[in-house]
């Protein structure tokens, strides 16, 4: 079973990933996605950074 200090890294790895996904995909917006695929996908991104930044609440 993993620790508490591993289960926090691991954690922190997901928010960090997540947020340099979500950075990557603003700067595809700007390189000419669709608006409609350009919302979904960010939207997408923004539900998975909020449930894995705060767990205990629905999403």
């Amino acid at each position: 079973m993993a620790s508490a200090d591993e289960l926090s890294d691991a954690r922190e790895d997901a928010r960090l990933a997540l947020y340099k996904a979500i950075t990557e995909q603003v700067n595809d917006v700007a390189e000419g996605m669709g608006p409609q695929a350009a919302a979904s996908a960010l939207k997408e991104l923004a539900e998975a950074f909020a449930w894995a930044t705060a767990t205990a609440q629905s999403h």
